[in-house]
């Protein structure tokens, strides 16, 4: 089938060629008689054509030029016959590996567009030198963000770039390594403008999900400093067909992804989300054991320091965590920004340690001997509080006066069907009273703070996930590191 060619190389269908080229050719540059428009994953033309389709008809008497470079002799053959049949001349699209020969030297572009391979390794002995990859060489011979830096530097500083790209090129198995400083690059000179999600079953030859990156180097205003997170996976039509291509992109779909992405808002099939570019960052820790490093962060959805004890203390108990040397991740974890509200803020809550504490005794420390009230999950309601069906402890020894309720604490319930439920502890309790082990306590110094932090989490838990410890809130320590981690902290 002409779609695929090998593994990891898939062709651009006409419908997602399409909706690539109407989202990446939003203006054209008005002082510019000239646009040049650049593919170094050729194929056999689909997404180049259409774009300059595209820019065809945006422009007003434009001279537009072509530039490509593929590997495959019988692709790039193909790509000239469909080029040269709509009387454009071929004399810029070149056979060669776009890694290994930078056939296009210092030409800039307005526009570039490419789908490079899927998860196709490279050698990067063969690259080290290449003034192109100076920024990073990624660890994980995927060669996909390789083609995607190539591509960001060749643009005009007025230019865009479109890359279908799989999921792979969001997220790295090591901190720090040449695909993070490749995020981080683009992120940080702010030109990431948007990341779609795009339907699973879109190629021949692969049901894999792919997301579409936009990169503007000259952002609109109104996009400065943020980045635009769109979910369409839902937006699409099924066809019959025996191949992995099921789903396609009918115009009704294109239009509905490009307005989301115009209007950045909701529709029926398509969600969006912007977040701030320093929202897209992660910390992970440094674990040395061996005499290496070794960076973890919380990829399996736990808390990093019950992922460190269970997976790297139990088999490596000699371990230190080297806080000193925890670094940012600039991996994009793109599902997380569309959970439901309520479940990516319990999950923040469990998560996030070092501003809410979630552990407090062990269920072996709950008795019925009525001495030290412990608050329950139950007493938690919207707003209120009730300590008079507490349950109690005997073994002082475990209480931590941290953990003790005051006035002005605001308490949130981690579990059970008051989950995500918190309320305001409005007056002092009148006999010590503690929070149990799925009870998470934010410490406030003023009602007036306590009050306006307790409104913040009630109108918009989402909202709230992302406000920061003030100097008006006291975080609890993390107790899990404190009281369980066997490992000496640096």
């Amino acid at each position: 089938m002409e779609n695929v060619i090998s593994n990891g190389v898939y062709l651009t269908p006409p419908d997602l060629a399409q909706l690539t080229s109407k989202l990446l050719v939003q203006k054209v540059p008005l002082i510019k008689n000239k646009i040049a428009i650049y593919d170094n994953s050729l194929g056999t033309g689909n997404l180049l054509l259409e774009t300059f389709k595209a820019v065809l008809e945006n422009s007003e008497n434009k001279v537009i030029k072509l530039y490509g470079q593929e590997i495959d002799p019988k692709m790039e053959r193909l790509a000239k016959r469909k080029i040269k049949g709509l009387g454009l001349e071929t004399k810029h699209i070149k056979c060669a590996d776009t890694l290994l020969k930078d056939v296009q030297g210092s030409k800039r572009f307005d526009y570039v567009c490419i789908n490079p391979p899927f998860g196709v390794p490279f050698n990067p002995e063969q690259i080290k030198n290449d003034h192109r990859f100076e920024i990073a060489i990624p660890k994980s011979k995927d060669s996909q963000l390789l083609f995607l830096i190539d591509a960001v530097n060749k643009l005009y500083r007025t230019g865009r770039c479109a890359a279908i790209m799989s999921g792979g090129s969001l997220s790295s198995a090591w901190a720090g390594d040449g695909s993070d400083l490749i995020r981080k690059y683009i992120i940080e000179n702010d030109w990431l403008e948007c990341i779609i999600k795009l339907p699973s079953n879109l190629f021949n030859g692969t049901s894999i999900n792919t997301y579409l990156w936009l990169v503007d180097k000259n952002k609109d205003e109104d996009r400065i400093g943020t980045v635009q997170l769109i979910d369409a996976s839902k937006c699409f039509h099924t066809i019959n067909s025996d191949d992995c291509k099921t789903h396609i992109l009918k115009e009704i779909d294109i239009n509905e992804i490009y307005e989301t992405y115009i209007e950045k808002t909701d529709n029926d099939r398509c969600k969006s989300v912007n977040v701030k570019n320093n929202e897209l960052t992660h910390k992970r820790v440094c674990v040395i054991f061996n005499d290496e490093e070794h960076y973890y962060s919380d990829p399996k959805g736990m808390p990093i320091g019950k992922f460190l004890r269970k997976e790297v203390l139990s088999k490596k108990p000699n371990a230190v965590i080297d806080t000193s040397k925890t670094v940012d991740s600039y991996s994009i974890y793109f599902d997380m920004f569309f959970n439901d509200k309520t479940e990516t803020f319990v999950k923040t809550l469990k998560d996030y340690a070092k501003l809410i504490q979630g552990y407090h005794f062990k269920s072996k420390d709950l008795v019925q001997e009525y001495r030290f009230p412990v608050v329950k999950i139950s007493n938690i309601k919207n707003g209120q509080i009730d300590l008079t069906k507490s349950v109690g402890i005997t073994q002082i020894n475990h209480v931590v006066e941290r953990y003790r309720i005051h006035q002005n604490d605001i308490l949130i319930a981690l579990s059970g069907t008051q989950q995500g439920k918190c309320c305001l502890v409005e007056n002092e309790p009148p006999t010590p009273c503690y929070a149990n082990q799925r009870v998470a306590i934010i410490r406030c110094f003023d009602s007036d703070n306590a009050n306006a932090i307790h409104d913040i989490i009630n109108s918009s838990l989402n909202d709230w996930i992302l406000v920061k410890t003030s100097s008006n809130v006291v975080p609890n320590i993390n107790a899990n590191v404190l009281k369980d981690m066997p490992v000496e902290l640096k």
